[in-house]
């Protein structure tokens, strides 16, 4: 397996130097039209789940 990453290894590029976002904490709340906002975006849920 090890000679996988070694053939591999040159081509790879460097990781970035500045820290990044890898996730979102977030308590998004179901509206009364069955959806969530998380961000920018909205997603529909199940019914049941209005207003948790």
């Amino acid at each position: 397996m090890g000679e996988y990453f070694a053939a591999e290894q040159p081509l790879l590029k460097p990781l970035p130097t500045e820290p990044f976002e890898t996730g979102h904490w977030s308590n998004p709340r179901v509206d009364l039209y069955v959806q969530v906002s998380v961000r920018t975006n909205r997603y529909s849920v199940p019914v049941r789940l209005i207003g948790r």
